[in-house]
């Protein structure tokens, strides 16, 4: 027998011993196929409440303590900047679909808003705050695998606006 099975079984006897407890001690004579019944009725009842409270899920309260920062380097976006740039090194269309859309829209985002000059209106200023490696990488048809050095200085002429 599983713990739950004798737990509505205590319950049951409980409350049929409760129950003719309570007719007898009003002064009637307690009919035991009525007692037992209600008995039944309530293993059934306990049984089902259990299974039934046992599929529903707990409450998800917030917790009271505050989350602890997470250590450095561990941001997943970065992780997956990291893979995507790893991967772009060695495969010419991950350059073209991930990478430098992701660093034409941080040197977008960077001349806008240090510098106030706009890559896609004004690129001629652009080019000449990025470098002209840097304006190169970001805008030409990447046809083979960009060189780490040229990726190195791309991301050190973004991180200089």
């Amino acid at each position: 027998m599983t713990r739950s099975m004798v737990a509505t079984v205590v319950v049951a006897a409980l409350v049929a011993t409760t129950a003719m407890v309570g007719v007898a001690a009003a002064g009637w004579s307690p009919r035991v196929e009525y007692v037992l019944g209600l008995a039944l009725v309530v293993a059934i009842g306990a049984a089902v409440l259990r299974r039934l409270l046992g599929t529903v899920a707990e409450p998800v309260w917030p917790s009271p303590l505050p989350r602890a920062a997470e250590p450095p380097a561990t941001d997943p976006r970065i992780g997956t900047i990291e893979t995507a740039m790893r991967r772009g090194l060695d495969d010419a269309a991950i350059a073209r679909r991930r990478v430098q859309p992701l660093l034409f829209d941080l040197a977008t985002h960077r001349l806008r808003r240090h510098r106030g000059v706009s890559l896609v209106e004004d690129p001629d200023g652009a080019q000449a705050l990025l470098g002209d490696e840097a304006f190169a990488v970001l805008t030409d048809v990447i046809e083979q695998p960009p060189a780490m050095h040229a990726m190195l200085r791309t991301v050190d002429a973004i991180e200089r606006l």
